[in-house]
């Protein structure tokens, strides 16, 4: 910072404001729970790849024995970002890459897709046991799809 803003911003006595920390934004529930995200950044095939991971966790009510029971959902979310003739970057919609939940360590749902980028498409795959218990919203994105930014 310049001298000169920074005498300015002392006459005024207005203190800069501190950077947020980048990528990782926790956010606490009221009821005992809590949600995590973090986004990344990646370059993959000359493409922008921007992730986005959800993770949240939620107690539940006390047995019999005194011990909480825990459930965690954690999903991950991407989409790629390119230039077109435009010259001006745009993005494809979120997807669901991943998604998985979990009470008391025993997995109850869990998928995972697999994604591929060239210079001209995006594919997105899933082994068997992974489309049998994929909601039928992800399953409708499995394939080969073109990519042309405008």
């Amino acid at each position: 910072m310049q001298r000169a803003t920074r005498r300015a911003l002392r006459k005024r006595r207005v203190t800069p404001r501190r950077p947020r920390p980048r990528g990782v934004a926790p956010v606490h529930d009221l009821d005992g729970g809590n949600i995590d995200l973090s986004a990344e950044l990646t370059i993959d095939g000359g493409y922008l790849v921007v992730s986005l991971r959800r993770s949240e966790s939620i107690h539940g009510d006390r047995d019999k024995d005194g011990e909480l029971s825990w459930s965690h959902i954690n999903e991950e979310f991407d989409e790629v970002c390119g230039v077109g003739a435009s010259r001006k970057p745009s993005c494809t919609p979120l997807f669901n890459l991943s998604y998985s939940e979990d009470e008391d360590d025993e997995v109850k749902h869990k998928w995972t897709l697999k994604m591929s980028l060239t210079h001209d498409a995006l594919t997105l795959d899933a082994d068997k046991k992974s489309r049998r218990k994929m909601d039928a919203e992800p399953r409708k994105l499995l394939g080969r799809h073109p990519l042309v930014f405008l």
